[in-house]
């Protein structure tokens, strides 16, 4: 398995996979200049973004799956993406990794990596401005 940066060319491909777990696209303009996509073999099989802040922390978000890759081309993907994506954070000088997360398989790849549950049912809001 390996980890490649995200290209704008890649966009309509992950709109997809948003799509087939029934989740609106997020706008291309709203996401990061660090979109990381796991791959085994040939097969893109998860997505993730970074977001860059002023601060030691990072946020680690839009996780998502390749639904029509090969079940056992998934296998460990999830994990393999987020402790590559919390490489490359500390890699850029980040001592924190903030993700927001309310599916089962993401929450429990997080605290088999690491990753500490701080808030339980909690509402994210984004205002148009």
């Amino acid at each position: 398995m390996e980890v490649r940066l995200f290209t704008e060319n890649d966009y309509p491909e992950i709109c997809k996979w948003w799509a087939s777990w029934g989740w609106d696209a997020i706008p291309l303009e709203s996401l990061p200049t660090i979109g990381l996509i796991a791959v085994n073999g040939k097969e893109d099989i998860y997505a993730a973004f970074l977001y860059k802040t002023d601060s030691d922390i990072c946020w680690f978000d839009w996780f998502v799956g390749n639904k029509e890759a090969k079940k056992e081309n998934r296998k460990g993907g999830l994990n393999f993406l987020i402790k590559e994506g919390a490489t490359i954070a500390k890699q850029m000088g980040f001592s924190k990794v903030f993700c927001s997360v309310r599916h089962e398989s993401v929450t429990k790849a997080l605290s088999t990596e690491g990753f500490i549950e701080t808030d339980k049912n909690m509402t994210n809001f984004v205002g148009i401005i």
